[in-house]
């Protein structure tokens, strides 16, 4: 906690008629929990330090009996001296000061990080301070905007694909703000899939990337390892097998790393999936006249081997994983 002293000096002059008062008080409002130092100079007696919320009820400041006291307020108060003396009759008091006093603000709660939000605009959920206002910012992210930056519960409206940090600040001058932090991402959208792309095979359907996606790799899985992806239907489970048994670098690899079209689970054909993308080839585009790989293993003595087709013939058969042929990705559409 910060410590502000601002010091307050009452001056008591004794004259031969009753006493004059003089203060001197330091301008602006102070904070809650500030150290004030009260100081009495030019005074005869004993000192006695008061306080008082009301200006009506003062009551005495425990310890304060020192012309220099050092006072933490926490609301705003009226502060005098009483000086007594054992030839005087009565107590002498001084002019009363006035420190005005602001609570520190309430804490800051932004509210809850939101990942991956569909829509475009989203409902904040920061506190309502009970001390001081609140008012939002952006720390970081491209565009956006507040319905009303002072609202709590304001709208915020971003853009697709992007993060946000937002800031919910509260302040209560001349006290030190308080502020809290939250996370806010939306959505890229996934853009629709061209329909030359989506090819019917059997029971799925599926979404072909519209490029190879290698012009030329080796299978792996050399050196005597199997990784038992002998299925000729199922390349996803084919590709699964691969990635967890083979260590990379393999073909099978470059489609499960693959991050395209708004889309992270391609996998590389199975024999018949590769087949369905032979025989509609001319309508998805972009394939060459050469040998591509699918993830269909060979089995017992054909195990160092795996099915690839020739897409400028009808040369199809299993080849040495050492062989270098094209890679074209899938995905399932259902």
């Amino acid at each position: 906690m910060r410590i502000k002293k601002y010091i307050y000096t009452i001056v008591l002059l004794m004259l031969f008629l009753p006493f004059v008062t003089k203060v001197s008080k330091a301008d602006g409002i102070l904070c809650e929990g500030d150290t004030v130092v009260l100081l009495m100079e030019e005074y005869y007696g004993d000192l006695k330090w008061e306080k008082s919320e009301d200006l009506t009820d003062f009551m005495p400041i425990q310890g304060a009996t020192v012309d220099s006291f050092e006072y933490v307020v926490h609301e705003s108060t009226y502060f005098r001296a009483v000086i007594t003396d054992s030839n005087c009759v009565e107590a002498y008091i001084s002019d009363t000061i006035f420190v005005e006093v602001n609570l520190n603000p309430t804490i800051a709660i932004a509210g809850t990080d939101s990942i991956d939000i569909a829509d475009s605009t989203f409902v904040l959920n920061a506190n309502t301070p009970d001390v001081g206002a609140g008012e939002w910012s952006i720390i970081s992210g491209i565009g956006g905007s507040f319905d009303d930056l002072n609202d709590p519960q304001t709208i915020f409206n971003g853009q697709a694909g992007e993060s946000y940090v937002l800031r919910w600040t509260i302040s209560n001058p001349p006290c030190i703000e308080s502020f809290d932090e939250v996370t806010i991402s939306f959505e890229d959208p996934t853009p629709p899939i061209p329909a030359n792309l989506l090819v019917d095979c059997g029971l799925i359907q599926l979404h072909v990337h519209p490029t190879d996606n290698s012009t030329g790799t080796s299978w792996g899985c050399t050196g005597g390892i199997v990784a038992g992806a002998d299925s000729d239907v199922d390349g996803k489970n084919n590709t699964t097998l691969i990635v967890q048994n083979c260590p990379p670098p393999t073909a099978a690899e470059i489609c499960d790393n693959l991050v395209a079209e708004g889309y992270s689970d391609w996998y590389l054909p199975a024999k018949d999936e590769l087949t369905c993308l032979y025989n509609e080839q001319a309508s998805i585009g972009g394939f060459s006249a050469t040998t591509y790989w699918t993830s269909s293993e060979g089995s017992a003595f054909l195990s160092a081997n795996a099915w690839y087709r020739n897409f400028g013939s009808t040369l199809a058969g299993y080849g040495s994983k050492n062989n270098v042929n094209r890679v074209r990705c899938v995905r399932q559409n259902n």
